[in-house]
């Protein structure tokens, strides 16, 4: 078998990452744990273990290489495991890995970026200038933040914010200083504005109109939006303006801000106006008008977005389809999502069903995702427009039977020695959490022969919520023995014998992946998973936790611990 740190030096080769870094010792020293290979998803999550967290920039310069080396044919994750998960280079880290959060919402995600934590007592401190922004970051969502950083070698991560109450009082007599100069500035401004007669309002034609001096370029090419991109220059694009919002300014010019769509995508258009005369004209637009726009795409930085600046603008006369099916029998639609397919269409089935009666059809399908929420209103603009109604349903179809035998084999459990075993972990995914206990025993004919029960050292403090679902401490695991000592102890115990256990699915994952980690074979011999048992035996049953088996076959339950939860 290729050694692990061979595989990581091939990978560097491949991806000609070059050992001018500072920390290139620590990196010829790295292996790689895993890679998980998603094959309709055309992606691959590497793993890859140090001994100490990389430094910022080689870490941003490796995994921006292997991006790039493979995103001609599939899309990469790069995570990293470390034997310490030291902090050091945390503050490093943290714009980056904030800006990259899933797990935060956008507000939270804009502020800590601007934040630089402390490190005080051993906990990561971020100031907040006052207690409004103090309760919207929640500590549930620095917890997880921790979590996340997992995927970068740190772990053992404690996040507290602490407002800063010299800063948090600067702050409000600034804001109450500013308030009272605003407020001054509002009554004189009204002391000196005369009143005004309300103007009548002034009637635009519908069809083509020019707003402005500047006038489109009329031997301009049409730029689909979808081509439009950051930095395109001087186009022209034509579609249905679908929002429109103004906003006027402290200096009187108006700020018109919405979105254009010509149904090869959508873009945010912006356009700034000072003519009082060409204010009201734009004022007069409304959604649903078609527009041509001349001007200059730009990622705006208060948008966070590609932002189309208008430099030429006018409304014209929107033709729609005129094309004419030529042939002797028309067909008919049999596969049509409508706006009661979530995220498939936003159409009504009154939209379609119009449609189709212009272009001469004399019937349509309605085939809705999963559900037939769209009938009763396809039956009414059906029957009002003479159009036959075909009703249908796109269904989802699954196998809800999980497998009874994982890697099965020809054999009986009767005089044969076999382990029933059931694992508690600090969390639910085998690649970021790990086990913390192994319960098992070795049964023939109805008889336990052998027990095992062994706790392993996380390394880490246990969340709450891990010890409330485990009944599991601190002081249970600390003493114990390391994942690679336990695990290679329990697969003696096993040894070739098929195993059991309930839900089995789940505890085969990390004990599976607890022997790659200690370079031991995974588990290859059957194993039976009484949940899939219990729902093929009992399908009257809607509960088939091991609590509601338990009181079923009445035997009693006195632990949550492995070991009891295997011999109930």
């Amino acid at each position: 078998m290729t050694n692990k740190n061979d595989l990581f030096l091939k990978l560097l080769k491949q991806v000609h990452f070059p050992d001018s870094f500072e920390d290139n010792e620590l990196l010829q020293k790295g292996k790689i744990e895993n890679v998980d290979v998603y094959a309709k998803e055309h992606r691959w999550d590497i793993h890859v273990f140090f001994d100490t967290p990389l430094q910022y920039d080689t870490y941003v310069a490796l995994r921006k290489a292997i991006e790039e080396s493979f995103a001609s044919f599939v899309n990469v994750r790069f995570f990293v495991n470390t034997g310490d998960g030291s902090d050091q280079y945390l503050p490093k880290y943290w714009h980056y890995a904030v800006q990259n959060s899933n797990v935060l919402q956008p507000m939270a995600r804009e502020f800590l970026a601007g934040q630089k934590p402390e490190k005080v007592d051993g906990r990561w401190v971020i100031p907040v200038d006052n207690n409004i922004i103090d309760g919207i970051i929640e500590q549930k969502a620095l917890d997880d933040l921790a979590l996340e950083m997992r995927k970068y070698g740190f772990f053992n991560l404690k996040f507290i914010t602490q407002v800063d109450q010299s800063s948090m009082e600067n702050n409000l007599q600034s804001l109450e200083e500013r308030h009272e100069e605003h407020e001054k500035d509002m009554q004189k401004q009204f002391e000196q504005t005369p009143e005004k007669a309300k103007p009548q309002p002034r009637q635009y034609p519908t069809k083509r109109t020019s707003y402005g001096k500047r006038k489109l370029d009329e031997n301009a090419p049409i730029t689909q939006i979808q081509d439009v991109e950051d930095g395109t220059r001087n186009v022209v694009i034509e579609g249905n303006i679908f929002n429109i919002e103004s906003r006027e300014l402290k200096s009187g010019a108006v700020i018109f801000t919405g979105e254009i769509t010509d149904y090869s995508d959508s873009i945010a258009f912006k356009k700034f106006v000072s003519d009082k005369e060409q204010i009201e004209q734009m004022s007069a637009i409304k959604p649903g008008t078609w527009a041509k726009m001349q001007g200059t795409a730009t990622d705006d930085q208060y948008q966070h977005d590609i932002v189309f600046n208008i430099s030429s603008f006018e409304t014209v006369e929107h033709v729609g389809r005129t094309e004419k099916y030529e042939g002797d029998q028309k067909r008919v639609e049999l596969h049509l999502h409508t706006n009661m397919s979530q995220l498939d269409a936003t159409n009504t089935p009154t939209d379609f069903i119009k449609t189709a009666k212009k272009f001469g059809q004399k019937a349509i399908a309605i085939t809705d995702h999963g559900d037939v929420q769209s009938f009763p209103e396809a039956y009414s603009t059906g029957k009002a427009t003479g159009m036959k109604i075909l009703y249908g349903v796109e269904a989802n179809m699954i196998d809800d039977h999980a497998l009874l035998v994982l890697n099965p084999a020809p054999m009986t459990y009767e005089d044969r020695e076999f382990v029933i075993f059931d694992v508690e972990t600090t969390g639910l995914s085998s690649v970021y959490d790990t086990i913390i206990e192994i319960g098992a025993v070795k049964m023939k004919n109805g008889e336990v022969l052998e027990r095992f029960d062994k706790f392993i050292n996380p390394h880490h403090p246990l969340s709450e919520q891990t010890i409330n679902l485990t009944s599991i401490t601190d002081e249970m695991v600390s003493a114990a023995d390391d994942e690679d000592v336990v695990i290679k102890q329990f697969q003696d115990f096993y040894g070739d014998r098929p195993l059991c256990g309930h839900n089995v699915q789940f505890d085969v994952g990390f004990v599976n992946a607890a022997l790659r980690r200690a370079g031991l074979s995974e588990i290859t011999q059957p194993v039976v998973d009484t949940l899939e048992v219990s729902r093929l035996l009992h399908p009257e049953q809607n509960r088939h936790t091991l609590d509601s088996l338990a009181k079923k076959y009445n035997v009693p339950v006195q632990s949550h611990l492995s070991e009891k939860k295997v011999e109930f």
